[in-house]
């Protein structure tokens, strides 16, 4: 009869056990998600399960926003900052194009030229990290560094009066 028991008692704690078990999650999303927690800082939108947007005050366009992305393995947190110019392909200014590639250069961030379905020209700054190392401290100066460059292009494309 206690073989019978210890079965019973066997059959019920896994099925405890596996109604308790959460489905594992995206190691980089944890990563990106505790970063944020432990920095304060909201996750303002959430388009799908693999981006997320973090909203930024700035004092040129209000707010900026930076997508933070990772892939279906876990491995690699891609973080990307928006310009807010958008100018036709023909209104780029050769100086701008010639900052940007010095800029790719001389750094481990990467700018890049979008364009939109109407042949507009707008830019995007892009790093990528591996999630494994990344801590709340790293995150941050991500943040701030593409924040920084971003808002000093879109200044020097304001002075030029190429923002909208």
């Amino acid at each position: 009869m206690k073989l019978f028991w210890d079965f019973l008692e066997g059959v019920a704690s896994g099925f405890v056990s596996a109604g308790s078990e959460k489905t594992p999650a995206n190691p980089a999303g944890e990563v990106v998600e505790t970063c944020c927690q432990q920095l304060g800082w909201a996750i303002d939108e959430r388009p799908n399960a693999h981006e997320m947007f973090l909203h930024f005050k700035d004092p040129l366009i209000r707010v900026r926003k930076v997508l933070v992305c990772f892939d279906d393995e876990g491995f690699y947190v891609a973080f990307t900052a928006f310009s807010a110019v958008c100018v036709p392909a023909q209104q780029v200014p050769i100086e701008a194009l010639g900052y940007l590639l010095k800029r790719n250069g001389k750094s481990f961030v990467n700018w890049e030229m979008c364009i939109g379905d109407g042949g507009d020209i707008g830019f995007a700054l892009n790093y990528f990290a591996l999630a494994s190392g990344l801590r709340p401290a790293a995150f941050k100066l991500i943040c701030d560094t593409m924040l920084k460059e971003v808002h000093e292009f879109d200044a020097r494309m304001d002075k030029a009066g190429l923002l909208r």
